[in-house]
């Protein structure tokens, strides 16, 4: 009878070693189809860093969709899409969409972010910007083929192909663009414009804008009728165009999208202008 309880013990030791051993065999194969899968399945796209604040001299702002108090946006802080951002009275900030896209934002300034996507780095980037107040400088350099970026206001709409411009809107809306170098395709307000839609060069559109002046005939002397009403320039509007706004040159657009003013840009020496052309030095 005292052999028997010695074998049971011995039976129960290797039993143990034995489950011990299934367990490592099991979590060791478990292991290696955890390490399959990871190979398997693809890597999660690094997040894209968009819109962030590069740059603030006193007051900057943000609200947030559907809230009702404004939020403090500090330095390197990260605007989003459908935020709304201002500036205070003697304060400016810059907002960058990756090196070498941003946007500044001058004193008095309000804007929203109608859109402002891009799913991975090599996706397309998508910015819808509406300037409900104040002004912007844009130094839009690096946007790709696939790239889609607007600028809005209440009385015009600008598609950007790459290029640096300055917009101006005042409390009624009246919007001044001025390019600094490249092209802004302006079309009707409410929508963004199709870059790829028909336009005609801002030069076409002063023609269109001119009084119809009588022009000189050679050959013999005519008659000269006598002192007659002369038709001042033709109100054109946005409704009807889609203009290309080029190097130096400036567009002014009323309520109704009625065209004020065609030309080339003004020299420009306010404070504003030369923060800019010193931040641009600085390499933004």
């Amino acid at each position: 009878m005292s052999i028997l309880p010695r074998i049971l013990g011995v039976l129960l030791l290797v039993l143990a070693s034995s489950a011990q051993d299934f367990d490592r065999v099991r979590a060791g194969a478990a292991t290696q189809s955890l390490d399959s899968m990871k190979q398997v399945l693809p890597t999660p796209p690094a997040p894209v860093d968009l819109g962030k604040v590069t740059l603030r001299e006193g007051f900057l702002a943000r609200l947030e969709q559907g809230r009702r108090d404004w939020l403090d946006a500090p330095l390197h802080s990260q605007v989003q899409q459908l935020d709304r951002v201002r500036t205070g009275k003697d304060s400016r900030a810059e907002i960058q969409f990756h090196a070498r896209n941003v946007l500044r934002l001058a004193p008095a300034t309000t804007l929203s972010l109608e859109k402002l996507s891009q799913e991975e780095e090599d996706a397309a980037l998508e910015v819808d910007v509406v300037v409900e107040e104040g002004g912007i400088w844009a130094e839009l350099d690096a946007l790709e083929e696939q790239d889609v970026f607007s600028v809005r206001t209440p009385v015009m709409g600008a598609a950007i192909t790459g290029t640096a411009f300055t917009l101006d809107v005042d409390k009624e809306g009246v919007s001044t663009l001025e390019v600094i170098h490249g092209e802004v395709r302006v079309g009707k307000s409410g929508q963004r414009p199709d870059p790829q839609a028909p336009a005609i060069g801002l030069d076409s559109l002063r023609q269109i804008m001119a009084p119809l002046d009588p022009r000189p005939v050679k050959g013999a002397p005519q008659p000269v009728a006598g002192p007659h009403a002369v038709s001042g320039p033709r109100e054109v509007s946005l409704e009807e165009w889609l203009v290309i706004v080029k190097d130096q040159q400036r567009l002014r657009i009323g309520p109704g999208g009625r065209v004020l003013e065609a030309g080339e840009a003004r020299p420009r020496k306010d404070a504003w202008h030369r923060w800019n052309k010193e931040r641009n030095t600085q390499g933004h």
